[in-house]
Parts: C-alpha cells; sequence; structure tokens
C-alpha cells in the first residue's frame, strides 16, 4: 500500500510520495521491497494514488529489486480494503501479503505467512507492542490467537491492550470477496469487524522487532537514529564498508576523508564531498552533497545535492534536497530544511521548526516558527516602527501574541499602552493575540477598539496621558492579504529605531517575563475617547463662522474607521454631507491602485454634479487625504 499523501510528513513529503522518501539513501518502498524479496516473495502489486508517477518512473518493471512489479493506481478513495482487492485482479491468487509501504521493521514476513498457514486463518493480523498505543489501532486476542476485539487510536480511557496492529496482514482470497465493489472500504474499521462478526477465523500474532511508522517528521529522524545505533536488522546500509578501526562508516563511491572527524555510523552516497575539518557524527549523507569545512552534523541526515556550509551546526534534523544552509548556521534538533531552500550565514532555525521548499532565510535571521507560506524570512521583524506580513501566514495569532510578550516585557509592570485597530476582521484577530501576549508581562491595556490611528495619537500627546505608547493594526493599503502592527510611543510619534530593535531582541530570543497570575495585566474600554477628541477638534474651531456658510461636502470613508468620527463633527458644525464607503462591518478586501484611482474619478465628478463645496476622500488607515474642488481637480499628496 503507496497510496498516502504524507500530509503529517510534511515538508519532506511536499515533492515526492511518502514511500519515496531516502532512508539511508534508498527509499522506504526499496527497503521494504528488498524485505518481501529475501522472504521469498517474486511478485508484488503496488496500489498507487498520490504521484504515481515518481514510484513507477523509479521502480520500473521491479528488475532494480529483483521482483515483477504490477502498479494499480486508483482512480478514487476506495478504503485500504477496497483498493487491495482491485489491485489484486491484476495478480490472481489463493492469499496475499499486504504491507505498508512507509512503515520500517524487520519482521520475519516468510515465518508469518507460514504461521497463517498452518493455523487454517482467513485472516492474520501481525501484532507488536509498543508503549504508546494511542496513535494506531488496538487488537486483543484469546490465548488460542483468535481476535476479539478491535479498537481505533483509543484515548488512554479506552487502552486495553498495549498489542498493536502494524498493518502487516495475511488475506485468504475469500476474504476480499467480502469487500463490496461500491464506496470505501477499510481493513480495521470495515472488513475485519464484518468477519470477525460474521465468525469468521481472523486471528493475530505477535511479533518482536524493530517496527516504526514513518509518519512524521520525528519518527523519520529516530529511524536513522536507530539504523545508526544497530537496533534495526531488516535495513540493508549501502555503500561499502570503510576500513576505519573503531568507526562504522559506509561509502557508495569514492571519497577522501582525510582530515574528517567520524564517530558512531555514518552513510555516505555517490559522489560526496566532505572537507577537512568537518565532524561528522551517526549521520548519513546523500549523493551529491557537499559537507564544507568546520561543519558539524550529529544524528544529522542530509539529502541529495544539500550544501551544508563553513562552520555550520546540524544536530538532528533533515537537511532536504539541494537545500543551502549558510556559514555558521545553526539547525536545532527537530528541525526540517525543506528541498532547494537557502539559509544565509548565522542564520538560527529553532528546535522543532518546519521551513517548506523554496524559502530564503536571510543573514542573521532566528527561525522560531513553521515557514510555509511566506517565501523569505528577514532578519528584522519591523520595517522602520511597524511589524508587517502576509496575514495569517506570516503574522498569525501565535506571532501576535509573541510580540505583544516581547513588548511589554520592556515596559514596567502596570504600565498602560493603548491599542486600537481598523475594521477589518484580521486586524481584531491579530490584536486580541497581542493583548493576550501584553496582559501576560503585566501590562494593563486601554482598547480603543475602532479608532482612527491620529485620535490614538492625539491621546497619547494629551498632558494628563499616563499611557506609555500605542499599538494599531490594520491592513495595509495596496497590499491584498497584508497586515501592519504599528507601534508609538508615549508622545505618539513613531518608535525610534532604537526601540524596536529592543522589541526585536526580546522577541527572537524570546526573552518574556511572565507575571504571578494575580498580576497580569487589565482590559480597559475607552469609549469615550471619541467624544473627547470631538470636542477639543471642536474648540479650536470658529464654529459659528463654519456654521453660518453651510458647506456641502462629499466625503468618501474608503471603509475606514474616521467613518465614526468625523460624520458627528460635520455635523455639529451644520455642514451638509454626502457619505461615500462609510461601512466598515463585513469587509475583506484591501483596495487596490485601481480603486484609488477609480473612487478618486468617482469623487471628482460627484462633487461637479452637487455642487458641493469640497470632495474629501480619506486614505484607509485615516491619516492622508485626497480632495476634489468645485471643478473636479483632484489635490493629493496631503497629509
Amino acid at each position: 500500500m503507496a497510496g498516502g499523501f504524507g500530509t503529517r510528513i510534511r515538508p519532506l513529503s511536499a515533492n515526492r510520495p511518502k514511500p519515496m522518501l531516502p532512508v539511508v539513501n534508498r527509499p522506504i518502498l526499496e527497503h521494504v521491497l528488498a524485505s518481501l524479496r529475501r522472504a521469498g516473495f517474486g511478485e508484488a502489486v503496488l496500489l498507487l494514488y498520490h504521484q504515481p508517477e515518481a514510484i513507477t518512473e523509479y521502480f520500473g518493471d521491479g528488475s532494480r529489486v529483483g521482483m515483477r512489479l504490477h502498479y494499480y493506481t486508483a482512480d478514487a478513495d476506495y478504503g485500504t480494503a477496497g483498493a487491495v482487492k482491485r489491485g489484486a485482479a491484476l495478480a490472481p491468487a489463493e492469499r496475499y501479503l499486504v504491507v505498508s509501504a512507509d512503515v520500517v521493521c524487520d519482521f520475519d514476513l516468510a515465518g508469518i505467512a507460514a504461521e497463517h498457514r498452518e493455523r487454517g486463518a482467513e485472516v492474520t493480523i501481525t501484532l507488536t507492542r509498543v508503549a504508546n498505543p494511542l496513535q494506531f489501532g488496538i487488537v486483543i486476542t484469546a490465548p488460542d490467537g483468535r481476535v476479539q476485539r478491535f479498537l481505533e487510536k483509543p484515548t488512554w480511557g479506552e487502552v486495553f491492550s498495549d498489542t498493536i496492529n502494524t498493518g502487516i496482514y495475511v488475506l485468504e482470497a475469500s476474504a476480499l470477496e467480502e469487500v463490496p465493489d461500491e464506496g470505501a472500504v477499510d481493513f480495521s474499521k470495515n472488513l475485519f469487524p464484518k468477519l470477525l462478526g460474521a465468525g469468521r477465523p481472523i486471528h493475530g500474532i505477535v511479533r518482536e522487532g524493530y517496527w516504526r511508522d514513518v509518519g512524521d517528521p520525528d519518527a523519520y529522524l529516530a529511524v536513522h537514529h536507530d539504523i545508526c545505533a544497530g537496533v534495526v536488522r531488516g535495513i540493508e546500509v549501502p555503500g561499502r564498508p570503510l576500513n576505519l578501526i573503531g568507526r562504522d562508516v559506509r561509502a557508495e563511491g569514492e571519497v577522501s576523508l582525510e582530515g574528517v572527524e567520524l564517530r558512531g555510523t555514518v552513510v555516505l552516497g555517490h559522489d560526496v564531498t566532505v572537507e577537512p575539518g568537518a565532524r561528522l557524527e551517526n549521520t548519513v549523507v546523500g549523493p551529491g552533497a557537499v559537507i564544507r569545512a568546520g561543519a558539524e552534523l550529529r544524528g544529522a541526515v542530509v539529502w541529495a545535492g544539500a550544501e551544508i556550509g563553513p562552520r555550520a551546526r546540524v544536530e538532528s534534523a533533515v537537511i532536504c534536497e539541494r537545500a543551502e544552509i549558510g556559514e555558521a548556521a545553526v539547525i536545532e534538533p527537530g528541525a526540517v530544511v525543506g528541498d532547494g531552500s537557502q539559509l544565509g550565514r548565522e542564520v538560527r532555525v529553532k528546535e522543532g521548526v518546519k521551513i517548506w521548499p523554496r524559502k530564503i532565510v536571510e543573514d542573521f535571521a532566528v527561525v522560531h516558527t513553521n515557514m510555509v507560506w511566506a517565501s523569505r524570512w528577514r532578519t528584522s521583524a519591523f520595517e522602520e516602527s511597524a511589524v508587517v506580513g502576509l496575514t495569517n501566514y506570516e503574522l498569525t495569532p501565535e506571532v501576535a501574541a509573541k510580540l505583544g510578550a516581547a513588548y511589554g516585557a520592556l515596559l514596567p509592570e502596570r504600565a498602560v499602552i493603548l491599542t486600537s485597530r481598523d475594521a477589518h476582521p484580521a486586524s481584531r484577530m491579530l490584536r486580541r493575540a497581542f493583548v493576550g501576549g501584553v496582559g501576560s508581562a503585566g501590562v494593563d491595556i486601554s482598547d480603543l477598539r475602532m479608532t482612527p490611528i491620529p485620535i490614538m495619537r492625539w491621546r497619547l500627546q494629551q498632558a494628563d496621558s499616563h499611557e506609555v505608547g500605542g499599538v494599531f493594526f490594520q491592513q495595509v493599503h495596496l497590499m491584498e492579504g497584508m497586515t501592519a502592527i504599528r507601534f508609538y510611543d508615549p508622545d505618539g510619534a513613531e518608535i525610534s529605531t532604537d526601540t524596536a530593535k529592543n522589541i526585536e531582541r526580546v522577541f527572537f530570543r524570546e526573552d518574556f517575563r511572565r507575571v504571578d497570575h494575580d498580576r497580569v495585566g487589565v482590559i480597559h474600554d475607552r469609549p469615550a475617547l471619541i467624544h473627547l477628541y470631538q470636542e477639543e477638534f471642536l474648540r479650536r474651531l470658529e464654529v459659528e463662522a463654519i456654521r453660518e456658510r453651510r458647506f456641502r461636502v462629499v466625503v468618501d470613508y474608503s471603509h475606514s474607521s474616521s467613518s465614526v468620527v468625523l460624520p458627528g463633527l460635520l455635523a455639529r458644525l451644520a455642514v451638509e454631507q454626502v457619505s461615500l464607503n462609510a461601512q466598515t462591518e463585513g469587509l475583506h478586501r484591501a483596495l487596490q491602485a485601481s480603486d484609488v484611482t477609480v473612487a478618486h474619478e468617482r469623487l471628482a465628478s460627484i462633487v461637479r454634479t452637487l455642487e458641493a463645496d469640497l470632495g474629501v476622500w480619506i486614505e484607509p488607515g485615516s491619516e492622508r487625504l485626497v480632495l476634489a474642488d468645485r471643478r473636479g481637480r483632484v489635490w493629493r499628496g496631503l497629509d
């Protein structure tokens, strides 16, 4: 069975089906077929679904593994039993051995088939004991081996046995006759319970030995560690042993190891280059890979064509095909660097972080979260006084919470900050996550909700203001799907470069301050602030003079939060107003450049048609204006 998508093991499987993942420089499936050949099986049917051509092109007719191979590519999801029944039609037989193509084991497959025949079973399920059975199907048997009960992926409260279903079955052809021709039918969920209920002979046999489901990157690394430790008997490690006293080193081609420090088991593929001064311990290096001078690899798996730069350090991590690791970079345990990704000098990839294929990480950057959608990881989180990123991919709620914790760590406990946002739901989401991070540092929050930036800045500038800063969340004008988190100092100005760097330092080092539960920050709403701003604004105007003129104004709010402030001001000034695009709820699309041009032209046209005194287009951030005069002329560049 070789048709799975390999979702849990991404990004290793991003460009290949899971059965083609290299284990000691050979696809997992090749190891499985080799074990079948050693057990005396000369013919196999491969059941394919996801990226089938990668498997058929590699194995062809099966001559490279000494077997006759047939291929069945499903055109729909038929389930495990349904796919086996359809594949069996390509090689009719009395009984079949079913194995998974993503499992590494050293069981005696010939012995399993022989015991099946001796017991006269219709189905034999191979079982093994594991410490944590929660991710597998549990099977309980009677003393004579007959299966009594199944349970798929139980909770600890449901665990009644530590013997799990390994996915290795011996089936009589009669069992497959019970699989219906339509629909998806699974062995464990459908067929086996059906046969058990009908009293058909289903046996389970427990096998000791090595068995591991290579289901995720951690399991993939663990298989290599186990092979290097010599605990897997069923794997043929390629390459000739080199005559190095006290070290188990295998190389498939000629390689110079002069000046190289080797420890434990090291496997080197064809055309590998290892420069003097490198250190390798319990590591597998794929064909054509390059290990530069001073690099240190411990428990690493390096795929074909990858390059590890000078003085780089890779520990218990996977470096995928053609990936480049820069000079003095550090790849921490459990990390994965995807195919073709390029990491700069002194980059650090934190423990367990997964970088998807073809990503670029700039020099000196610290990658602390999975890098899936963004194409580039920048050294600096800030662009001047703002953090800008792809909404929900680069700027996720998790990142926003960490950013809030970093900001809060630089402020005194019980300090107060202002937060506000635009109307977009993504801005609301990220603001809420950020506030949680700030509060965890013992900093209080005055929440202005949806309030324009000018009002927040005005509040910070007031003599009676006790707030030490402000943070505004908005979708980036003319950049679809981007969020900006803007920071302001106690005077309402954009924060300095030094302040931004201090926030970055805490953010990347994760040097957060966590206060006790009874000292976390408190959130206060400030709904009256808009009214106070309006009153202050009016005090600065010749209100009666404006009222006497009876101005007529057309205002395009661009769906900005200024629509909650300006209409009330204009009404108190007796200004007749025509409002455009004042709606703020339910709008999920950022303005494009073409939208802005059309909006300006429409505003000018309406001003002329209505013979209004003025037209005003307010930029979505509420800090810039475009005006249209009575003659329809548009005036831009006004702050």
